[in-house]
């Protein structure tokens, strides 16, 4: 049995990954997750929206693949436009997104474009791609810091397969 969901938005991971560094040069990972609240569009409806946003690309003459777009933009001009697409595509998130007091940050279209076009604002939009990408791919969200290990042994190296090798 498939089940149509009727929910007006698709609630997805986002996790936002920041790079600190202390006093000594030792850098660290931060790694912070939300529940964003995306739009449930269908897949033409956000190629539009990204072509709007972002420009269409544009095809060559000889062959189907996309002329490589100009890399013309500033990083700002770039985090205008994500903040614009992002605005298309989230329509709300968890309380889990918090000011420096741990107060949650209501969403907006505005307090959304603050965020993107901030500090953070390129991790921010990193984390929002990916969940974007996962969910329009369906690939799980890789929300855990680490594996587990596999239990049966991995490939040998190289040299012991050239011992074995030589010895046969």
């Amino acid at each position: 049995m498939f089940k149509v969901r009727k929910l007006g938005y698709r609630p997805w991971p986002v996790t936002v990954t920041l790079m600190d560094c202390n006093e000594s040069g030792e850098v660290t990972e931060l790694k912070q997750t939300f529940v964003g609240h995306f739009a449930m569009l269908p897949e033409k409806e956000i190629t539009a929206i990204s072509d709007q946003v972002f420009g269409s690309e544009e095809k060559t003459g000889d062959d189907s693949a996309p002329a490589p777009k100009p890399l013309s933009e500033t990083l700002s001009e770039m985090l205008e436009k994500n903040a614009k697409f992002f605005c298309k595509m989230l329509v709300g998130w968890g309380k889990e997104v918090v000011d420096e007091n741990k107060t949650p940050i209501p969403f907006s279209a505005e307090a959304l474009t603050t965020i993107v076009t901030g500090p953070d604002g390129i991790a921010f939009s990193a984390g929002i791609n990916r969940a974007i990408f996962e969910f329009r791919h369906g690939i799980k969200p890789e929300l855990e810091k680490n594996s587990p290990a596999s239990p049966v042994d991995g490939p040998k190296t190289a040299e012991a397969e050239a011992s074995e090798t030589a010895s046969s």
